[in-house]
């Protein structure tokens, strides 16, 4: 493992991190000047924004094959989050269960892990499995854009099984988009016009300048990784269950302590759950639509279930009704644990 290719990977993992800040910000203040909506820009900038550097890895490895790549940085994305973002969060402050993120957010983060270990079971993601999982994924942001927490038993995951089931998701998206009044002549700043067009020129650049990075942060990420990879004589997968993984995490991670430290700790939660259905039902589903995604043997028995016991300690301390040291420090050290076992069944 040279120099050059640890080099490679940062470089790769920097430029997609920074480029999604740029894209999902300028984009976001370009479609608010036109007047559209503040859902349809949810729906589509913000929310996929948080998993930009996670699917665009996963379409550039995708077009070249390394298909194990996808699933561990995926998996790995999902351990990161729950033990390392919500484990440093509950270390610097007490995350305080309610009842919106234990009955939906929680039940459908661990839903969506099991159905994905179905697949897994079955042993690969195949086209309509991932048509399946962006019908999920499209109903799960309609159904948060219109639950609250005032709904009741309506808002939680049974609620969401039958908002899917009956395809009320459909309803809502076209009826946003129907009431969506997209104008064609942005807003006028307050101020001199000249402002307003220098303004447009600034974001279309950020928003140009966003795009290629993401995609030439892409490039150089697979590359370094599959050269680390092949050095180390492991499988693209493990890189991206490890390093590449904890990289497009830290973000998540600094912004959850950074809130923690502000007392507005509950911030990290629903956005680590929300990132954790996005990573497998968005960046699955998109990849599997470009090359049908095979799943090995150690991602059946070791790196899946692992994931699924993260959730699900995370969702008994939850139930019990909050996340502080304690629960901190077993998310943490639960994190360790999954390297220390991953690096001796590699190592062997």
């Amino acid at each position: 493992m040279g120099i050059a290719d640890l080099g490679l990977l940062g470089l790769g993992l920097l430029l997609l991190v920074k480029g999604a800040d740029f894209l999902v910000d300028s984009a976001s203040r370009i479609a608010k000047r036109f007047g559209v909506s503040d859902f349809i820009i949810g729906l589509t900038i913000v929310a996929v924004g948080t998993s930009i550097p996670e699917l665009a890895a996963a379409i550039s490895a995708s077009l070249e094959g390394e298909t194990g790549f996808i699933v561990g940085n995926v998996i790995g994305a999902n351990l990161s989050n729950i033990c390392l973002v919500l484990g440093m969060t509950g270390l610097f402050s007490v995350i305080r269960s309610t009842n919106t993120g234990l009955k939906r957010d929680g039940f459908i983060m661990l839903a969506v892990f099991l159905l994905l270990y179905l697949f897994i079971i079955l042993g690969k993601l195949g086209m309509l499995g991932g048509i399946l999982f962006i019908a999920i994924f499209a109903a799960y942001l309609a159904f948060l854009s219109r639950a609250k927490d005032d709904l009741g038993t309506e808002g939680e995951f049974h609620g969401f099984v039958r908002f899917f089931v009956k395809f009320e998701y459909v309803r809502v998206i076209t009826g946003q988009i129907r009431s969506a009044k997209i104008a064609f002549e942005p807003k006028r700043f307050k101020g001199r016009p000249s402002m307003a067009r220098r303004q447009h020129v600034k974001d279309a650049a950020l928003v140009v300048l966003g795009i290629a990075m993401v995609i030439v942060g892409a490039e150089l990420l697979i590359d370094g990784a599959v050269s680390i990879a092949t050095d180390l004589h492991v499988g693209s997968g493990v890189i991206g269950l490890t390093i590449v993984s904890l990289g497009t995490t830290l973000p998540e991670i600094t912004v959850s302590v950074n809130a923690a430290r502000k007392r507005i700790e509950g911030l990290a939660l629903g956005n680590t759950m929300g990132s954790c259905v996005t990573n497998v039902l968005l960046v699955l589903g998109v990849s599997s639509l470009i090359r049908p995604l095979p799943f090995d043997w150690t991602t059946a028995a070791f790196t899946a279930p692992f994931m699924i016991m993260a959730a699900s300690a995370l969702l008994v301390m939850l139930y019990r009704g909050h996340i502080g040291r304690r629960g901190g420090a077993f998310l943490v050290g639960l994190y360790g644990l999954f390297m220390f076992l991953l690096i001796g069944l590699f190592s062997q």
